[in-house]
């Protein structure tokens, strides 16, 4: 690991043409060195909902109304933090919370259908609508 620092779109990539995104998050598979620079290959732009919704762990930081995603630096640092009020931020770890007991009922009863599932429609809706509805 080399720590933070910015990559580049590798100019193999379906998105190398692309010049702005809306978000200015990522999620790639794909990461070289090309030339003492960092570069991605297969990779999507990455809404902050999405990220939420998906990542390892979302923290709520109620005293600094905020939420972290993933686990924190052994100087309990969050490489990832989002403004949120403490109620959204609430909200959103119990959506988090169902969504873990689905997938985990899912994968225990493969012909499980969840389509339709209210928990499932609320993520969609809120990606779809970058949370407004």
């Amino acid at each position: 690991p080399r720590g933070v620092e910015r990559v580049f779109l590798h100019p193999s990539s379906a998105n190398f043409p692309e010049r702005a995104w809306p978000s200015p998050w990522a999620a790639y598979s794909d990461c070289a060195d090309l030339h003492g620079k960092l570069s991605v290959r297969d990779c999507s732009e990455a809404a902050p909902l999405a990220l939420l919704l998906f990542c390892d762990r979302i923290t709520p930081l109620p005293s600094h109304a905020k939420i972290a995603l993933g686990r924190p630096d052994p100087a309990g640092r969050y490489w990832v933090r989002f403004a949120a009020h403490p109620r959204v931020a609430a909200i959103l770890a119990a959506l988090r919370l169902r969504l873990d007991h689905l997938l985990s009922a899912k994968i225990s009863q493969p012909d499980l259908r969840l389509a339709d599932h209210p928990v499932l429609l609320a993520i969609r809706r809120l990606i779809l609508y970058d949370g407004f509805y």
